[in-house]
């Protein structure tokens, strides 16, 4: 596989496509979707997704790029669209509906083929079970959170274990009812696209989870004409495009986007290998951070950490921060959540007064080099009482194999 190159902060390079037959099938270890703000301590992001090979069914899938027709779920059912990008160990691949039937017993909103496909993948993780359909050689979409399947699927297959993912071949017809929501807060959902790799900001690709490096906005797959995307585009909270979210931060040469733990790294399903800056997926103009390193401690009432910070003043953007920069000193305040009304639907808050929070610490990163980043968290100061590193400063790599 081809990797992407990563840009440099005043330039972008393109790579031709790869082709990937549509044999393939996607197939994860393990399903920990959620459309909370990426809590380390509640939540673990993503396990990697494998591609297994499979044999032709016979199946006549449109070649590349096809366009939706359905939504997922009825929309008059849901309180608003949260994109894909929330802040974690990768900016998540995937968004979720954020529906009315959270906390009801059997919720009966339907769950619905967007497109003609095929459902090639059945599994269960914790209460929910998701999904995976493909409508093309390229295109293909992960629903998480579904609270049971359609009858004519469970008809057809053995039953869904949790760890043990079906893969299958059930023929879908657009519009047709495949499942129905769960009790938890939202249907998850992430659209991927084979073609996108050369066009994603990854340094690195391969050590990106394959959701990751073909996550694709959604809002690109329904065609103008269509009063579904309007529909849509009204239910989704993020106002600045891309409206479908970003999961690529990477600037080469500079501190922006994802690292990895120099030595003690240990793998990449292990959230404390990990530091990101980039932008808040709904406040999308605001630096965010997530820092995989420190851990709430369960016996203490603080549940409240650095671990997902916005930038105070919101300035330098990470993607300016290079070499040449030398040392930046960033205050970190809270993020500002959204406001709830009393109907269920949610809307934005302002952003008034949110720099003046009196700031968690100060975060120290400087680029040693264009692979190395060292970085000092230094709590409950501010910028003017903060004048270099003290000695206790991680280092972390763009690739962990980088000597």
């Amino acid at each position: 596989m081809k990797a992407a190159a990563c840009p440099t902060p005043h330039s972008s390079n393109s790579i031709a496509s790869i082709f990937i037959s549509s044999a393939l099938v996607f197939m994860f270890l393990l399903f920990t979707w959620s459309c909370s703000e990426g809590n380390p301590d509640t939540e673990k992001e993503e396990e990697t997704g494998e591609i297994e090979e499979m044999e032709e069914t016979g199946y006549n899938y449109p070649e590349g790029k096809i366009f939706f027709e359905y939504p997922p779920m009825d929309l008059n059912g849901v309180s608003f669209y949260e994109p894909m990008g929330s802040m974690g160990v990768f900016p998540q691949d995937h968004g979720g509906f954020i529906h009315f039937e959270y906390g009801v017993d059997e919720p009966t909103t339907p769950v619905y083929a967007m497109a003609d496909g095929v459902i090639v993948e059945l599994g269960k993780s914790g209460d929910d079970f998701f999904m995976t359909v493909k409508y093309s050689t390229t295109i293909s979409t992960k629903l998480g959170h579904v609270g049971r399947f359609a009858d004519f699927i469970l008809n057809q297959t053995n039953p869904v274990i949790e760890g043990s993912p079906l893969i299958t071949e059930i023929e879908v017809k657009s519009g047709q009812i495949i499942g129905y929501i769960s009790s938890f807060s939202a249907l998850d959902i992430g659209v991927h696209d084979l073609d996108l790799e050369s066009s994603k900001s990854f340094c690195y690709p391969e050590l990106a989870f394959f959701e990751n490096l073909y996550a694709a906005d959604i809002f690109d797959y329904y065609e103008d004409s269509n009063p579904v995307k309007a529909e849509f585009l009204n239910k989704n909270i993020r106002v600045l495009e891309p409206y479908g979210g970003k999961n690529d931060y990477d600037v080469k040469g500079t501190i922006s986007g994802n690292w990895y733990i120099k030595d003690k790294f240990e793998g990449k399903d292990i959230f404390t290998n990990y530091f990101a800056i980039g932008y808040h997926h709904i406040y999308s103009q605001r630096i965010a951070i997530a820092d995989g390193l420190p851990r709430h401690d369960p016996d203490t009432e603080d549940t409240n950490s650095y671990s997902n910070s916005w930038i105070k003043s919101n300035s330098p953007k990470p993607e300016e921060v290079d070499i040449a920069f030398g040392m930046v000193k960033y205050e970190l305040v809270a993020p500002v959540d959204l406001k709830r009304n009393d109907d269920g639907t949610y809307e934005l808050n302002s952003l008034d007064g949110v720099d003046d929070q009196v700031p968690r610490g100060v975060f120290l990163m400087q680029m040693v080099d264009a692979e190395t980043m060292q970085l000092e968290f230094i709590a409950d100061k501010t910028v003017m009482e903060v004048e270099e590193f003290t000695g206790n400063q991680r280092v972390y790599v763009r690739n962990p194999d980088y000597e």
